[in-house]
């Protein structure tokens, strides 16, 4: 009895010693965060992994849309935008933007493909081009193909309410941010910007992978936002 005992007891040590040691694709290492997984045993996220299959699933998925919520939100070469929605073709290097101008109204729409820049505000009939910098106004969407979530700063990881949390720094203008991760899929379902004396920003994510078509309108001249309105 005691030799059956004993072999019973062994088991059980092997089993919880191989259990113990048993890890998510990305979530384990001694200089991990511990946290509780969704419906799991205690496990470990080491945030640069984790970041880095996020990132991967970004770029494979290549496209996606991005509703925006915010308040004079500043975009470079642009100035102050409110709410709206950000649609983004990696693959095709084409973004398009429908959002309100901080102090304007609008909307505005506004197209990045490749080396330019155009916008027609939605009472104006022209689409005018902007030069020089005005390539760049879309780029604080554009998460894809740039390893942009690779380049998060500060970076921790946890487990909250099912979804895979990371905090840390973006690239201006978001800086200081808060990512909520589909675990499942490591897509971001939200962008979110709270800082001290700023208005808050939230991006919120969705059709993934879905076809989008951008065309691009010639434009009628070369201008800048704000002013005449047409």
């Amino acid at each position: 009895m005691r030799s059956a005992q004993f072999a019973i007891a062994i088991l059980l040590v092997v089993t919880v010693a191989g259990c113990s040691d048993r890890t998510g694709d990305g979530f384990r290492g001694a200089s991990a965060t511990p946290s509780h997984a969704p419906g799991g045993p205690l496990r470990t996220i080491i945030p640069a992994d984790a970041l880095g299959r996020s990132q991967a699933a970004i770029d494979g998925a290549g496209t996606y849309r991005i509703t925006v919520t915010a308040t004079n939100f500043v975009l470079p070469g642009w100035g102050g935008s409110d709410d709206g929605t950000v649609e983004v073709d990696s693959g095709a290097n084409r973004a398009r933007g429908v959002l309100n101008r901080t102090g304007e109204g609008g909307p505005y729409t506004i197209i990045w493909a490749g080396a330019q820049t155009v916008f027609q505000r939605a009472t104006c009939k022209d689409w005018a081009r902007i030069s020089g910098s005005g390539t760049n106004v879309l780029s604080p969407f554009i998460l894809a193909k740039n390893g942009a979530l690779q380049k998060l700063g500060s970076s921790t990881a946890s487990f909250e309410n099912s979804e895979l949390i990371y905090r840390g720094i973006l690239d201006e203008p978001l800086g200081q941010v808060t990512i909520a991760i589909d675990p499942s899929t490591y897509l971001p379902r939200r962008i979110e910007q709270r800082s001290a004396g700023a208005p808050a920003v939230t991006w919120t994510f969705s059709d993934w992978g879905k076809k989008l078509d951008i065309p691009v309108p010639k434009a009628a001249y070369d201008r800048g936002p704000g002013g005449n309105p047409c």
